[in-house]
């Protein structure tokens, strides 16, 4: 161990810099620096405390300040080197202004590589910044009115009479005979309850399982670009390589030579949202024809994410993948109650898919979560069991919505996309001058009051002239937002 000691004395001030700067220079370089600590509360490696020691710097009074740097040898020096080497190497120098603590930083082994190559969730990140400045919030996609009543009278009811324990790991069974009776009557097919469903915490977890169940490390997916940010993360967590396939705007077309020049790179599945978050395509059944032949054609399973299939605007229809000659066998259906019942914090999802397929995704739900809330299920069940009318009016009431705020929009000669399903409205922010996308929407939460999503957080590609809105909000919410909106054009100029 190598150690520069320095007291706390003023004419030491330019080499108390030069150590700061040092320190800035390991941190530039990606060293390992560990989270600030008191020595009292975390124990320092020993070949530190011994050096501490030797040079009286152990058990000092707390007048004397030090920062101790390390980082690992393994980071400069190779293997054999490293065995001739001591752990660590360290700098240790005074800071005079906080005269009655000492601090250290020490290194730890290095974290899991898998996280690199994604961030936080930046639609979760646009709604702390909502909060933050007080502002209308279309960013995150959920509703600011109640599920229906049936269900939260069920819900009230169960508080008091239970079940409170677990249910049956992949689902309570009224559950999946009630979600078999609905599900069986749209796909087309009848679903077993017993042998070709999981029910999961949200669609955020059917996804992930399914990834898991399908990909092996290495293993390359097919993911349409713009995506919902979840899908990058669950195909890299799963060992995966996403291959990325453009959606042209504005219509959110795919090239049939683009998509069967990915499935020329021989990937283990194909990701597909329909209706697609963020950009509101509902694909054609034509399309869901050229998907499923190139699945078949180059053996591959499709993984599809239909939490808004009830969403699907007149006179586009929602077409189930899984329910075209020969795909069943090869799709794994993953979807939620969330949007559908307006129910996002009960986490209730679901896959359905063939029985060898529902056998390894029941493994891996048992490892993940071992189960779905039981007396949240109990509640659904009571949706589960709604007539036809109930999605009718839900897709009634949302048609009613997209108008109100779409018609808004072009009062205000915002441009904007039309979304064919879903509930997302991505709007043209090129003429505003942001190189960053992010930055405006963080300026625009600031000084309009609206929060949105940057639209780069869901394309692969260089895109940061979209941002992305949602209006599953109240008639009052959407017309406030609006309100605020209008101040856009003169308060969102670049500066």
């Amino acid at each position: 161990m190598y150690i520069l000691k320095i007291y706390n004395d003023q004419k030491v001030k330019n080499i108390i810099a030069l150590c700061i700067l040092l320190a800035a220079y390991c941190f530039m370089l990606n060293m390992v620096i560990s989270p600030l600590f008191i020595r009292s509360s975390i124990m320092l490696p020993p070949d530190t405390k011994t050096a501490f020691k030797f040079l009286g710097l152990w058990g000092r009074k707390k007048s004397t300040v030090w920062v101790y740097i390390a980082f690992r040898c393994s980071r400069l020096f190779p293997a054999p080197a490293l065995r001739r080497l001591p752990e660590t190497a360290c700098v240790v120098c005074p800071i005079a202004v906080f005269p009655y603590c000492r601090y250290s930083f020490f290194t730890m082994y290095k974290l899991s590589d898998r996280t690199a190559g994604f961030t936080d969730s930046v639609i979760r990140r646009m709604t702390r910044i909502s909060m933050k400045y007080g502002a209308v919030n279309l960013s995150q996609g959920f509703p600011d009115f109640d599920p229906p009543k049936e269900m939260l009278d069920r819900l009230a009811a169960i508080a008091h009479t239970g079940p409170h324990q677990y249910s049956i790991t992949w689902g309570a069974q009224n559950f999946r005979e009630a979600l078999s009776d609905k599900q069986s009557k749209l796909m087309g097919r009848h679903i077993d309850p017993e042998r070709e469903i999981v029910v999961t915490c949200g669609s955020t977890e059917a996804m992930m399982a399914a990834m898991m169940t399908v990909a092996n490390p290495g293993d390359k997916v097919i993911v349409f670009s713009p995506f919902y940010e979840n899908y990058g993360a669950d195909t890299i967590l799963s060992g995966a390589e996403p291959i990325y396939v453009p959606l042209h705007p504005p219509l959110f077309n795919f090239d049939a030579n683009e998509l069967e020049a990915a499935f020329k790179q021989r990937p283990k599945a194909l990701i597909l949202c329909n209706p697609s978050n963020p950009c509101g395509k509902a694909f054609t059944r034509d399309e869901l024809t050229v998907i499923a032949e190139l699945a078949k054609k180059y053996d591959a399973y499709v993984i599809t994410d239909e939490v808004y299939e009830h969403i699907v605007y007149a006179p586009h229809t929602h077409t189930y993948i899984a329910s075209l000659s020969g795909m069943f066998e090869r799709t794994i259906s993953c979807s939620a109650l969330s949007k559908t019942y307006s129910i996002t914090g009960w986490r209730l999802g679901y896959i359905i898919a063939p029985e060898e397929i529902i056998e390894v995704a029941r493994k891996v739900h048992d490892f993940l979560t071992v189960g779905a809330a039981a007396p949240l299920q109990e509640a659904a069940v009571v949706g589960l069991r709604f007539p036809a009318a109930y999605y009718d009016n839900l897709l009634r009431e949302y048609t009613e919505r997209r108008q109100l705020f779409l018609k808004g929009l072009d009062d205000l000669g915002i441009q904007h996309t039309t979304p064919e399903g879903a509930y997302y409205v991505m709007l043209d922010i090129s003429e505003y001058g942001y190189e960053s996308d992010l930055d405006f929407c963080e300026k625009l939460a600031e000084r309009v009051g609206v929060g949105a999503v940057p639209g780069s957080s869901f394309f692969k590609e260089n895109v940061n002239s979209f941002i992305r809105f949602h209006f599953a909000k109240k008639h009052d919410t959407l017309y406030e937002a609006l309100n605020r909106l209008e101040k856009m054009k003169e308060r969102m100029r670049k500066r």
